[in-house]
């Protein structure tokens, strides 16, 4: 199930989907439970925009995983690609409560929600939460002026 799973990556990153597609599902038909495969296929539905499907995938990969922050960061990206802004936002902070510093990018995430919502105070403190974490952040300044005009 791992080479199976192993091919379907090399197929996926040469966007052969089909031949990918085929490899996943061997290695899930070897075992139904193996969280890699279950993602390498919810990743690929999102290169397809198949964002309702890779929604699904997710949400399962999150059953057989439900400690894994990155699973709940992709169903969070995939929500948010299917327009499910909510649930997208409710994913993306559950992926930083399991992790909070790795998945301290989420922060940017929620704030571009906000700002798309007209929220730029909500925004503003996704914004330092993020700069909490990572202080070293390449466009600091730029967050940091966004920060200020929209305080709490």
């Amino acid at each position: 199930f791992i080479a199976w799973a192993k091919l379907g990556v090399l197929y996926f990153e040469k966007k052969s989907y089909p031949e990918a597609d085929a490899a996943f599902r061997k290695s899930l038909e070897l075992k139904t439970e193996y969280t890699p495969a279950w993602i390498n296929v919810g990743m690929m539905r999102v290169a397809q925009k198949q964002f309702a499907a890779a929604v699904e995938i997710f949400k399962h990969a999150a059953t057989l995983e439900p400690k894994s922050a990155r699973i709940y960061q992709l169903l969070g990206e995939a929500y948010l690609q299917n327009k499910q802004g909510t649930l997208g936002a409710e994913a993306l902070n559950k992926a930083i409560e399991l992790d909070p510093s790795g998945m301290a990018e989420c922060h940017l995430q929620l704030a571009h929600l906000y700002q798309l919502a007209k929220a730029d105070k909500m925004a503003a403190k996704e914004y330092k939460l993020f700069l909490a974490k990572v202080p070293d952040y390449k466009d600091k300044k730029k967050l940091e002026e966004f920060i200020k005009k929209n305080p709490e």
